[in-house]
């Protein structure tokens, strides 16, 4: 194998041993499998943690509507947080949380929340 991890050519196998091949055919291999398990495992970790993140942001905005509105609109953003898949509508929340003045519009426009509307059919 080259230094820049490629292979040889079939003419730089030529007269080689099998053990040799085989060595060189290992030694690839483990590249490979570092390279790509390390990709697929530092993705997993970015995931966990962007969901662990969004976890917190879902758990925190409902803590705020309940000090704000009551216990009712706290388990409203509850529900609502629990379907939402975007960070944009978390945020949407946590503005309609600051900008109603009631409980009332504040249930009112949490209904309004784009992951929360039904499908048309």
């Amino acid at each position: 194998m080259s230094d820049r991890g490629e292979l040889p050519t079939f003419a730089a196998l030529e007269g080689l041993e099998a053990s040799d091949m085989t060595s060189m055919i290992e030694v690839r291999f483990a590249a490979w499998k570092e390279e790509h398990f390390g990709r697929a495992r530092a993705e997993g970790v970015a995931q966990g943690r962007a969901e662990g993140v969004a976890e917190g942001e879902r758990t925190m905005l409902s803590r705020q509507a309940a000090r704000r509105f009551g216990a009712a609109a706290g388990r409203a953003v509850a529900e609502a947080a629990a379907e939402v898949e975007e960070t944009e509508d978390l945020e949407r929340i946590g503005n309609l949380i600051v900008d109603c003045p009631t409980e009332e519009r504040f249930l009112l426009a949490l209904a309004d929340v784009p992951s929360r509307q039904e499908p048309v059919t």
